[in-house]
């Protein structure tokens, strides 16, 4: 039990020395949903529907789309993660062939 604890303290400790080695990334992780988040707001203000009462009816629907597509993303990305971990031949380059180097 304990190799396996630090093991994944290992794994956490080398994922957190590449996050922070990338040194826009914290700051644009935090800054850009919440650049989107004031794009749509203001978009909503100017924007005028009869299917939304309101200007605040389309600015929840955006946060909701908003959230959905963050959602699908990640488990797109695990997905794909998934498959290159169980069969790493298929993601292989095609151009290499052997002999021909």
């Amino acid at each position: 039990m304990r190799l396996w604890g630090d093991a994944m303290w290992a794994i956490i400790h080398r994922d957190a020395i590449l996050f922070v080695s990338y040194r826009t990334q914290i700051v644009s992780q935090f800054l850009g949903p919440l650049f989107s988040v004031a794009v749509f707001y203001y978009i909503s203000r100017l924007l005028t529907a009869k299917t939304f009462h309101s200007p605040g009816g389309y600015f929840g629907f955006v946060i909701i789309g908003l959230a959905i597509v963050q959602i699908l993303t990640i488990a797109i990305g695990r997905s794909m993660l998934n498959r290159q971990i169980s069969s790493p031949l298929r993601t292989a380059p095609q151009s290499y062939a052997p002999g021909t180097g």
